[in-house]
């Protein structure tokens, strides 16, 4: 009798321990992925002022992909799930029900991201000032980009999957081949869309990209050669500001003097194109400060 109530403690300990060890896996590979996707929609921020931040630990990063995937994922994967429902009620001649179900569901899918993130976006004054209409809109396109690329990818995924579960291993290579062409590039527009649109507006301590606004004190004048970068300069040289901090590090800190726009269209001849603007940036060498000042900002209103 003590024989198999050992096995039978070995079997749980065994099942629980492998429990364990997959559940450790799946933790390792989620927090992978979204410090992938934050570094991706940072540097892509930071890339319109013509910089880039490849300093692998920073934890904002891990934060920029956790907030890009509460705000964005959901309204995805309510897409996906109202398409399906839609589509069974459909079937059976549900129309006026399906009607203002979906309609609650879009509602539902659009509505809810779109109110998280213009709960947590910083409003700052002039001359940093976005209007609260502009919040918006770049909120709704985001959402609704980024809603549209899940559900794009949940649809080529559910294409091959069967295709791919029926094939040999040489053809499973060619359609997992497939799937990651297509779903790079939808990947690829949501990313940039949120990283354009809404990542520069939502608080930084949240995962966004909010530019802090700053004035910095000089540890001696500035010199001429600065007058021609484009930065206010107080009367005797002495202060830089206010100006937006895109990031500080140990060398020093970049700056710009305007925050980039959003995507503007511009004409060339009979091509309309869709263009996101850039901003200049400016590097200052932390032996040239000599403090920091930085401007407070509301979240909301």
């Amino acid at each position: 009798m003590v024989a198999p109530r050992a096995s039978n403690n070995s079997i749980a300990y065994d099942g629980l321990l492998n429990a364990f060890t997959t559940g450790a896996r799946v933790l390792v590979a989620v927090l992978g992925g979204l410090y992938t996707v934050g570094l991706l929609i940072v540097n892509i921020d930071l890339a319109r002022y013509g910089v880039s931040n490849l300093d692998l630990a920073r934890p904002e990063y891990a934060m920029a992909g956790a907030f890009w995937a509460l705000a964005m994922l959901p309204s995805g994967i309510l897409i996906v799930v109202f398409i399906r429902w839609l589509r069974e009620r459909l079937g059976r001649r549900e129309r006026v029900y399906a009607f203002f179900i979906g309609l609650l569901g879009v509602v539902a899918a659009i509505g809810i991201p779109v109110l998280l993130l213009d709960t947590f976006s910083v409003r700052q004054e002039d001359p940093f000032r976005v209007d609260g209409s502009e919040v918006l809109v770049r909120h709704v396109i985001a959402v609704l980009l980024n809603g549209a690329a899940v559900w794009v990818i949940v649809y080529i995924v559910d294409l091959l999957r069967r295709d791919f579960l029926e094939s040999e291993t040489s053809f499973k290579v060619l359609f997992g081949g497939l799937g990651a062409l297509f779903v790079v590039p939808v990947l690829s527009v949501a990313l940039l869309s949120y990283a354009v649109l809404s990542f520069p507006l939502v608080a930084r301590q949240l995962g966004g990209g909010h530019k802090t606004i700053v004035e910095v004190i000089l540890s001696e004048p500035a010199p001429d050669s600065w007058d021609r970068l484009g930065i206010p300069i107080s009367a005797d040289r002495s202060l830089i500001g206010p100006v937006a901090l895109l990031f500080e590090s140990q060398s020093g800190l970049v700056v710009a003097r305007w925050v980039a726009p959003w995507f503007r269209l511009q004409a060339a001849e009979e091509l309309i194109t869709v263009i996101a603007p850039r901003a200049d940036s400016v590097a200052i060498e932390r032996k040239s400060i000599a403090g920091i000042i930085y401007k407070g900002a509301r979240i909301s209103e």
